[in-house]
């Protein structure tokens, strides 16, 4: 993990609310990819970026900054959000479902509570 990465990592370890930060690797996206929901435009967003971060944040942690689904038509999309913790290029947030918490709680062996719940932030350096 290159310098840049490990200060984001340590800065967002820094922030109330948020715990539990890790890189994705290539294998992780892809694993991802294959549990994730057609709809969940913003997950495969995060994904597509260099860089992909998982992490677990609480209610501490400030609240969504736009709307968690929007619709087209009559289908329900959840939309990547902005996330302006991070000072990168392209950075966006979104909340994967039940089956990606509970790879990445078990392939992180993250310490999670039970109102805790995952969340993915891609960008570009």
């Amino acid at each position: 993990m290159n310098s840049a990465i490990y200060g984001v990592i340590e800065r967002l370890c820094g922030l109330p609310g948020l715990s539990n930060v890790v890189l994705l690797g290539e294998k992780d996206k892809q694993h991802i990819r294959s549990l994730e929901l057609p709809n969940n435009e913003g997950v495969f967003s995060c994904l597509s970026r260099t860089y992909c971060l998982a992490m677990t944040h609480d209610e501490s942690f400030r609240p969504a900054l736009g709307p968690l689904v929007t619709t087209l038509g009559e289908v329900p999309i959840l939309p990547p959000l902005p996330f302006p913790e991070l000072d990168a290029k392209d950075v966006i947030s979104s909340s994967p479902n039940c089956l990606v918490h509970k790879f990445l709680v078990s392939r992180f062996s993250m310490k999670v509570t039970s109102n805790e719940a995952t969340l993915l932030v891609g960008f570009n350096l």
